[in-house]
């Protein structure tokens, strides 16, 4: 059967046979979200046109400037919510790929 743990390839979450936990979080964000319209956002970090997520964090995720702020959550009904949780549905669905971005790396190096 199918596992969260792949020990013929030695991966956690293989996608050839592995199925995600019921308990992991599944909604993520479109590429075309990351292409198009997160480096313009991204980019309203002062005097940083290639800022790293460190600066950028600051300016769209977290207290009243983050993206979920002072808005209900779609899944749990309750204040504020996850900058995924903030996008119109055009920009989230279910996760099909991950794309890993240490906090270090600038924002050219990922989009």
């Amino acid at each position: 059967g199918k596992h969260w743990y792949c020990p013929q390839h030695q991966v956690h979450a293989c996608p050839a046979c592995a199925e995600l936990p019921p308990e992991m979080p599944t909604l993520g964000l479109a590429a075309t979200y990351l292409v198009d319209v997160f480096p313009p956002l991204a980019r309203r970090v002062p005097n940083d046109q290639n800022p790293n997520f460190y600066k950028i964090c600051p300016n769209l995720a977290h207290g009243s400037a983050g993206m979920g702020y002072n808005r209900t959550c779609p899944r749990d009904g309750r204040l504020h919510c996850s900058m995924v949780d903030s996008l119109e549905d055009a920009y989230s669905g279910k996760v099909t790929h991950f794309v890993s971005w240490c906090w270090a790396y600038s924002l050219n190096n990922v989009v």
